[in-house]
């Protein structure tokens, strides 16, 4: 039998991400003008506020509200999936970090394609030439997530039955 204390600790750490994420987040909304005119930070980070409509690193951005919606769908039932996924391991009492990662990430970026018509993203990572995608703090715990998920399957044999 599953511990509901367990349950209550991974209610409380996705709330913890999704509350870090709204907070820089609006720390971004404010400060966006800011950041382009003053950075404090080295040369290899910036604060660069951008409103993403698509997918990871921009794909499928576009101002088309059809395109819009069926991103939108599909990012609900995805998540959807991972948390059926990570009802599963917990019934199965493993554990289901990964999928609380994932989840809440994804709960605040759904949040900010419908109040802000596109996900935030503000962390530019930089380094010359060379340019990483513009990012968010829901994105670093969705590909946390997804690793942790990763390995977790490979370590355990026993995983591959569970998926």
């Amino acid at each position: 039998m599953n511990n509901p204390w367990k349950l209550g600790t991974y209610a409380v750490e996705a709330g913890i991400v999704i509350a870090i994420d709204r907070i820089t987040k609006q720390w971004a909304l404010t400060h966006s003008a800011l950041a382009t005119t003053y950075n404090p930070y080295p040369t290899c980070i910036s604060f660069d506020l951008v409103y993403n409509r698509g997918i990871s690193w921009g794909l499928l951005h576009g101002p088309e509200c059809y395109t819009f919606f069926l991103i939108n769908g599909a990012v609900i039932t995805i998540t959807a999936l991972v948390a059926l996924h990570a009802l599963v391991w917990f019934r199965a009492q493993r554990s289901i970090l990964g999928h609380v990662l994932i989840i809440a990430g994804s709960i605040s970026n759904i949040i900010d394609r419908y109040w802000y018509g596109g996900v935030i993203d503000f962390i530019h990572l930089h380094y010359k030439e060379w340019s990483w995608a513009i990012f968010n703090v829901a994105d670093v715990a969705i590909v946390a997530g997804a690793l942790i998920i990763a390995f977790s399957t490979l370590r355990d044999k026993d995983a591959v039955t569970h998926l």
